[in-house]
């Protein structure tokens, strides 16, 4: 069942008197549970597709789509709100509150879906649990290596179950090791919880890790048969690749 839908949609920025075209007719289906890999260079249009999906920015043009319901003709207070009870957002930065530990940052975003004490408390160790994170709970973030951050982070955003988690290149600044350690749980999250996860990368290496691919470059996305025997290999059931 697809959760997301993306009808040719189009985005424009203007520059002074002039235009830029940041997205080009996309049309894109990203199913429940699904995760896709948004891949391609610098200044493709990663990021401008992300902040469509995650209701940051409205396309110029075009229909967008979450579970049926079309949210292109939204006003900014209800896109926030959607947003805010729907979606999460992991982006290559580490967003921690620095002055609170650990525990009080995922605490502190729990509050937003859960009022039950108990129910509360239990939730937040849950997920420190899952993250691996429960003996540092009561760490401040400079005190924690830059993988334990991030797991903090994913902490954070999981613990409100959102229905769509977007990871904007969260593995762009760090080592390969820590990054495969990062996608580990990111996937072991999406195969036990059945979040629905997009994640964009310029990384060819992270390829590794994708089931479903979305090529862009230019703002554009596209079928290209000569990716059909590299699609095979990986064994992914779908790729759209560059035009």
């Amino acid at each position: 069942m697809n959760l997301l839908e993306l009808k040719n949609v189009n985005k424009i920025y203007c520059q002074g008197e002039s235009e830029v075209v940041a997205l080009k007719d996309i049309n894109l289906v990203v199913e429940k549970g699904e995760f896709t890999t948004i891949f391609g260079p610098s200044a493709s249009g990663k990021t401008s597709l992300l902040n469509i999906i995650s209701c940051l920015d409205k396309p110029s043009s075009g229909k967008f789509l979450f579970d049926g319901k079309e949210l292109s003709g939204l006003g900014k207070k209800d896109l926030d709100l959607f947003r805010e009870n729907n979606i999460g957002y992991i982006s290559n930065d580490f967003d921690l509150i620095p002055y609170m530990t650990i525990y009080e940052n995922v605490e502190y975003a729990a509050r937003l879906v859960e009022k039950n004490n108990i129910k509360l408390k239990n939730k937040v160790m849950q997920i420190l649990q899952y993250v691996e994170l429960y003996d540092l709970k009561n760490k401040r973030p400079n005190e924690l290596s830059s993988a334990q951050k991030k797991r903090a982070v994913i902490a954070v955003v999981m613990v409100k179950e959102p229905v769509l988690v977007l990871l904007d290149e969260p593995t762009i600044n760090l080592d390969s090791k820590t990054a495969d350690q990062i996608m580990e749980i990111i996937i072991k999250m999406n195969e036990d919880l059945g979040t629905t996860m997009i994640f964009s990368t310029r990384d060819l290496q992270m390829i590794d890790y994708a089931y479903k691919i979305v090529g862009i470059k230019n703002g554009k996305i596209g079928n290209n048969i000569e990716f059909e025997s590299w699609m095979y290999y990986y064994g992914l059931r779908e790729c759209l690749f560059f035009l």
